[in-house]
């Protein structure tokens, strides 16, 4: 139980990272 949990933080994180890294580059790109 305590596994799943973590993997699942650790996989809402990841897709966190990936959303701010593309918006990170979206914002370079428009200035």
């Amino acid at each position: 139980m305590k596994k799943t949990s973590f993997t699942t933080i650790v996989k809402e994180k990841n897709e966190w990272l990936e959303l701010a890294d593309g918006y990170e580059k979206e914002i370079q790109w428009k200035h």
